[in-house]
């Protein structure tokens, strides 16, 4: 029995890093005015010195950025680089300060529930390469327990 245990952790690390690559699966290259709606987030790690997160967003609004919150749950100033399909080369940034990120109220670090967060950006003047995620997404709340078929 404890063999077989060791063999069962040894494989639930083996897939876990596996799963945490940082990398895009299936993606493709994308030019600039593809995804318009899409930023790039650089925090600096609160407990890592000169180590820094990084992370994508959605524009969905003049004012707000949503992102997943284990990205800015630090609440430490965020980069936020706006209008190219290269990091290196955005078009325009903005910095945003812990006060402007808004987690969800029931969002758990431990377990990412709830991995959600807002952050309020300056205004932002949509362009071709620099707009808002369509308004085609539709929220709905689904009762604990339930199923969706």
């Amino acid at each position: 029995m404890l063999k077989l245990t060791g063999v069962l952790l040894l494989t639930d690390i083996a897939i876990t890093r596996a799963d945490v690559s940082g990398r895009i699966v299936n993606g493709y290259e994308a030019a600039d005015g593809d995804i318009p709606y899409m930023v790039y987030l650089t925090a600096e790690d609160k407990y890592v010195t000169n180590s820094y997160k990084t992370c994508g967003g959605s524009i969905i609004g003049n004012t707000w950025v949503l992102t997943a919150g284990h990205c800015v749950c630090e609440r430490t100033p965020v980069i936020i680089s706006y209008g190219s399909t290269d990091r290196r080369t955005p078009q325009f940034k903005h910095i945003v300060s812990g006060d402007d990120i808004f987690l969800h109220p029931t969002y758990d670090k431990y377990s990412l529930i709830f991995d959600i967060a807002l952050l309020r950006t300056p205004y932002v003047e949509f362009s071709s390469r620099v707009n808002k995620v369509k308004n085609r997404i539709r929220i709905f709340y689904i009762k604990a327990r339930s199923s969706i078929l």
